[in-house]
């Protein structure tokens, strides 16, 4: 019975904590039912319940409707607003035109690193080559500066 009160409560802490950060992070005006303030004073005031209420019917885009987005509610109070599908993104990771330029930039990086290999291939090859006939030959090999 002690363990089941400890989950709940953790549970509770941990349901009360995400919609206070929710509601906290929403627009006002896209807040939906109540004022903002409101939904943190229901969210604080009543225990378990306040939360599940403001998930259930003041988040942003949950109207009820599946089609809702935020801006469409009844009364023209998001009239002029840009619907959120359309906005900008918020991180670099969500921009898929920046999401082209590094896979692009991540190509041509692969590209310059494979050219400068062969380059070096071709060069350690022909050292070799030379080496080769120099020993042929008979010539004396050049002193290895690295040695």
């Amino acid at each position: 019975m002690g363990r089941l009160l400890v989950v709940l409560v953790f549970s509770e802490i941990a349901l009360l904590t995400i919609s206070l950060i929710d509601c906290l992070s929403s627009d006002r005006e896209e807040v939906q039912a109540l004022p903002k303030a409101a939904w943190l004073l229901v969210i604080l005031i009543i225990p378990l319940v306040g939360p599940i209420l403001w998930f259930a019917f003041g988040r942003p885009g949950h109207s009820g409707s599946p089609n809702s987005r935020p801006g469409d509610r009844p009364g023209g109070s998001g009239a002029g607003r840009q619907p959120s599908a359309r906005r900008r993104p918020l991180a670099p990771d969500d921009d898929p035109e920046f999401l082209k330029g590094l896979a692009a930039a991540a190509r041509r990086a692969n590209e310059d690193r494979l050219l400068e290999w062969e380059s070096d291939l071709h060069r350690r090859e022909e050292e070799l080559r030379r080496r080769a006939e120099r020993e042929a030959s008979g010539e004396e090999p050049p002193e290895d500066p690295v040695r």
